[in-house]
C-alpha cells in the first residue's frame, strides 16, 4: 500500500496543501506549532475517519471555512484509487472512493489502513482501562471492519440495560432479563474476538518490545483481565464465554440493582502490561512506558501485514521525544525492514539517524510545506 498524493483543502491550518508522496520514508520537520502533526492527522483521518487527537469535526476545519476536504491517491496490488473525506461541522464526515459512496464503511476501511504513534499514545499504557480496551478493539477491527457492528450493537444494548437499572421505578424483571441475555450474547462474542486476537498479537508485541529495548522477549507480558471468571477448562469460544457472562450477571444481580449500573461485560475489562512482572501502568518509568506503547503500535502494524497481506501506512509523530538516539536509530531501521510507507514528524532532522538519501525531507512552516533537496 502506498499513498502517492495527498491534497488538503481548508484542513486545520492549511488553505490548500498538495503533496506528491512517492517514496518510502517522509520526514516533516519544523518548530513546535508549525503544523507538522496536522499532516499526519489528515492521513490518519483519511484511513480511519477519526482524528488521533480526538478532535471534533469543527476543529478539523480551517477558521472561516465551511468544510474541509482530504483526498489521497492510494495504490494497492497495482490498483490506484482515490479516497476522499469531507468534513462539515454539523453534517459530520462523508467518505467516498473514486468519487462514489462506498457500499458500506467496511468496504472503505478494508481498502486503506494506517497505524499511528503519537506522544499521547502512552495513555494506552498508563491511563484508564478505556484506552487499553480501545487498543484491543482497534486491533480486531483492523483485521475485520465488520467487528464495528458487533461493538455498536453491544453499546446500544448496554445503554438500554443501564437505562432500565437507573429508572426511578424498579426495572421489570422480564424486560431486564431480555437485555441481560442480549448483553451476554454480544459480550461473549466480543470477548471471544478479543482473546483470539491477543493470542496472535502478543508474540509479535513481545518480539518487537525486545528489539526496541534490548531486553529478553520474556520480560514483557500482556494479561487480559476480564470482569467475569473465565471457564476453568480454558475454553475461549463464544459457546462457553456467553454462559460465563450470564452467570456473572446472575451473581451480581442485586449489586447492579443497588448501584444502578451494569458492572460486568467487555466494557469493564482491562489489559495489564507487565514488565518483569510489574504493571507498567503504576510503576513504569517514562522510557519504559513509551517503549511499550511503541511496541504495541508496531505489533498492530505487523499483525495487519502478516494476516491481511497489506502493508499499512505508519505515522510516527514527534520522533526524538523521550527515546534516546540509539533506540531512535533501531526504530527507524525496524520500520524500514517492515517495508511500509512511513511518515514522521520531528523538530530536528538530526533525530533521523539515517543517510540523507534514505528519506524525503519536508520543511514545515505555518500554513506551508515544502520539499527539500537531499543535496542542499
Amino acid at each position: 500500500m502506498r499513498l502517492h498524493h495527498l491534497l488538503l483543502v481548508d484542513f486545520r491550518t492549511y488553505p490548500r496543501l498538495d503533496l506528491a508522496l512517492d517514496g518510502d520514508l517522509h520526514v516533516f520537520h519544523g518548530e513546535n506549532g508549525s503544523g507538522k502533526t496536522n499532516v499526519l492527522e489528515a492521513i490518519f483521518l483519511l484511513a480511519t475517519l477519526k482524528s488521533f487527537r480526538g478532535a471534533r469535526n469543527r476543529e478539523l476545519i480551517r477558521h472561516g471555512a465551511a468544510r474541509s476536504r482530504i483526498e489521497g491517491e492510494v495504490s494497492r496490488g497495482g490498483l490506484r484509487r482515490t479516497y476522499q473525506v469531507t468534513v462539515e461541522g454539523a453534517a459530520g464526515k462523508r467518505a467516498r472512493i473514486d468519487g462514489k459512496d462506498p457500499r458500506g464503511l467496511s468496504d472503505y476501511f478494508s481498502g486503506l489502513k494506517a497505524v499511528s504513534f503519537t506522544p499521547d499514545d502512552v495513555a494506552a499504557v498508563t491511563g484508564p482501562p478505556l484506552g487499553r480496551r480501545g487498543l484491543v478493539d482497534r486491533g480486531v477491527f483492523d483485521l475485520d471492519p465488520d467487528y464495528l457492528r458487533l461493538v455498536r450493537a453491544y453499546a446500544q444494548a448496554l445503554a438500554q440495560r443501564t437505562e432500565l437499572l437507573r429508572a426511578q421505578r424498579p426495572a421489570d424483571p422480564a424486560e431486564l432479563g431480555v437485555w441481560t441475555d442480549r448483553l451476554a450474547d454480544l459480550g461473549g462474542r466480543i470477548l471471544e474476538r478479543r482473546l483470539s486476537f491477543l493470542r496472535r498479537f502478543t508474540p509479535r508485541f513481545r518480539a518487537l518490545h525486545a528489539e526496541i529495548t534490548g531486553r529478553p522477549e520474556g520480560a514483557v507480558q500482556l494479561v487480559y483481565r476480564p470482569s467475569v471468571k473465565l471457564p476453568v477448562d480454558g475454553s475461549q469460544g463464544a459457546a462457553s464465554l456467553i454462559p460465563a457472562l450470564a452467570a456473572g450477571f446472575a451473581a451480581r444481580k442485586e449489586e447492579e440493582r443497588r448501584r444502578r449500573q451494569t458492572l460486568i461485560g467487555p466494557h469493564r475489562d482491562d489489559l495489564a502490561i507487565l514488565l518483569g512482572g510489574t504493571d507498567l501502568r503504576a510503576y513504569g518509568s517514562r522510557g519504559q512506558v513509551r517503549a511499550a506503547a511503541l511496541a504495541l503500535k508496531l505489533a498492530q502494524l505487523l499483525t495487519i501485514r502478516e494476516e491481511l497481506a497489506v502493508r499499512p501506512l505508519f505515522l510516527l509523530d514527534d520522533l526524538g521525544s523521550e527515546l534516546d538516539p540509539e533506540r531512535n536509530e533501531r526504530l527507524l531501521h525496524r520500520l524500514r525492514s517492515l517495508d511500509s510507507q512511513v511518515f514522521v514528524t520531528t523538530t530536528d532532522l538530526a533525530n533521523v539517524r539515517l543517510p540523507r538519501s534514505a528519506f524525503r525531507a519536508w520543511r514545515v512552516l505555518p500554513g506551508t510545506v515544502a520539499g527539500e533537496d537531499p543535496e542542499a
